[in-house]
């Protein structure tokens, strides 16, 4: 059904195309092939148009240079896109075979190859630019540590140990596999071919040969998108708003899962290196680190009496009580320490705790029932009462058997049976 829809949506072709031109529309966003002579671009409803630069048009690399597309010599419509037929300037009158499809809402493939079963063996790259303005910024492309914004740089997606300082290339070549070592700054081991423009578009390169993005490099109104090979595929994903490409990208190509604790993305620490950072004051970023932990997760695994696992929320009332202890207590969490301390700074103990609730038993004259014990019933008793299911609770006490919990059942009829004695006429 899914299929059948999205090539509904390419057969909606837009023929709309002025003359001279053929379009395929996906969602907001619309490719438009000029024939004659050649012409790409790509229009969002509410956004703005990716222009090819000519400049940077389609074209194929041999020793002799660039070999551009000069205009469109037949074109075919397909269930899914457009196939067409495209002149080049190659002497040797080699053409290309350019396909449009649309891929999913709001995105579009781009596909051109050399056409026929020709000689490509001189053939090294294939490319594809559009006009950019100078405000435009360029941001994506996987993990880099070079720079945000990439404008007025060439990023080459490839997979090699890095990035070095300067200083270091000749240590790094020495000891990397040569296929592994690049002496770049833009050098990483997760590239993702992937521009994420502030004008509301994306660009996603979808072949696994090197490639490269160059951007307001030369000419510097324009960026390009290069692969070393004889074909280029690309997925150009619609906005307008950069939120709305993400969302579109992430559709297409897979999203992390939600994780599983708050601090799962925090900083790593690649310990027992004194050369790099003094171990005191190591031992210092990992105290704060434990300590930053306390800011808990929504819920905790807990190992409980009789080494039963309990699962148990942290309220906002328990965050705050927690971050105004973390603010008083005199004495260093390491990061294998317990967190709670007694009186002289050792761990506390569930006989601390007794002596602590006996100590203000005595105070507040309760009776000798109150015990940490009768806390635990108190709390299941009024999640009962207030409509919590027994497997719940069952999971919060820790209790494995759901008996143990129903009887907490009997002390809530119990209860409802006294209220009616009390309060009911025909009592």
């Amino acid at each position: 059904m899914r299929r059948r829809l999205v090539a509904g949506l390419a057969v909606a072709l837009a023929c709309a195309a002025p003359a001279g031109a053929a379009s395929v529309a996906s969602g907001p966003l619309r490719a438009t092939i000029g024939e004659h002579p050649w012409h790409l671009t790509f229009k969002q409803r509410g956004g703005r148009t990716l222009d090819e630069s000519p400049a940077l048009a389609l074209a194929f690399h041999t020793p002799a240079g660039w070999m551009h597309a000069t205009e469109v010599l037949s074109m075919r419509h397909t269930s899914h896109g457009l196939i067409s037929q495209v002149a080049t300037s190659d002497p040797a009158g080699r053409r290309l075979e350019v396909r449009l499809e649309a891929a999913g809402d709001g995105a579009v493939f781009l596909r051109a190859k050399i056409a026929g079963d020709v000689d490509q063996t001189d053939v090294d790259a294939t490319r594809i630019g559009f006009a950019s303005p100078s405000s435009e910024r360029f941001f994506g492309f996987g993990e880099r540590s070079n720079a945000v914004d990439q404008r007025g740089r060439d990023v080459e997606n490839y997979v090699s140990d890095g990035p070095w300082p300067a200083e270091d290339y000749g240590i790094a070549q020495v000891a990397t596999p040569p296929q592994g070592f690049r002496p770049r700054d833009d050098a990483t081991y997760y590239p993702v071919p992937w521009l994420l423009s502030s004008r509301g578009y994306g660009v996603l390169i979808d072949r696994d040969e090197t490639s490269t993005f160059h951007l307001a490099t030369d000419p510097k109104n324009a960026w390009g998108a290069e692969v070393q090979s004889h074909a280029i595929a690309l997925r150009v994903f619609g906005g307008p708003t950069l939120a709305q490409v993400l969302r579109r990208f992430t559709a297409a190509t897979g999203r992390q899962p939600a994780p599983v604790q708050p601090w799962q993305f925090g900083p790593w620490f690649q310990t027992g290196q004194p050369n790099t950072v003094p171990l005191e004051d190591e031992a210092s970023y990992l105290s704060k680190l434990k300590r930053a932990d306390a800011p808990l997760p929504d819920a905790l695994r807990i190992l409980g009496k009789g080494s039963k696992t309990r699962i148990v929320p942290v309220l906002p009332a328990v965050r705050e009580a927690i971050e105004a202890y973390l603010a008083e207590v005199p004495f260093a969490l390491a990061p294998d320490e317990p967190l709670f301390r007694a009186k002289r700074g050792g761990p506390l103990s569930p006989r601390h705790v007794q002596a602590t609730v006996q100590a203000l038993r005595s105070r507040l004259g309760l009776p000798a029932s109150a015990t940490p014990h009768a806390l635990r019933h108190s709390f299941a008793t009024h999640l009962l009462g207030a409509g919590a299911d027994l497997r719940s609770i069952q999971e919060l006490l820790g209790h494995a058997s759901l008996s143990t919990t129903q009887r907490y059942t009997q002390v809530d009829a119990a209860a409802l049976l006294s209220a009616y004695s009390k309060a009911h006429p025909h009592a």
